[in-house]
């Protein structure tokens, strides 16, 4: 089974200017690809996962790196998620095998419901960042 886990860049305004959030490289899951689509609030981020292997307690953080120009002196920020928690168990077909092992060859099941994670960023930071930099320039 896989998870889809959704991370919503709040306040990007442009769809295609706003960079994909990286996974950690060694997350217990396969990126089986990512879609990205205009949200209410942002763009979001939609990462459809495949879990390498049973007893993953959690999704892996995401993190966003990107430039400030507000702040003092402008520069490169670097926001992250939380994780997600979740539970990874054998489906009901391997329930012979020990549990701290995989059966050779099975794909381990996802025991989560809804399977569609809605995970907000911590990227609220971004919206803010935006806001400041949009709501400081004033005219007289």
């Amino acid at each position: 089974e896989t998870l889809e886990l959704t991370i919503v860049v709040a306040g990007a305004s442009e769809l295609d200017a706003v960079p994909e959030p990286q996974l950690a490289d060694d997350a217990p899951f396969d990126v089986l690809g990512v879609r990205r689509a205009r949200a209410a609030s942002g763009t979001a981020f939609t990462y459809s996962l495949a879990p390498k292997r049973t007893g993953i307690e959690a999704t892996p953080p995401a993190r966003l790196t990107s430039f400030d120009p507000s702040a003092e002196p402008p520069a490169y920020v670097t926001a992250t998620s939380e994780a997600v928690p979740i539970v990874v168990r054998r489906g009901a077909e391997d329930s012979d095998a020990p549990a701290d092992e995989d059966p050779a060859g099975e794909r381990p099941r996802l025991i989560w419901t809804p399977l569609t994670l809605g995970a907000v960023l911590v990227l609220a930071l971004i919206s803010t960042l935006r806001r400041r930099r949009d709501g400081g320039a004033t005219s007289q």
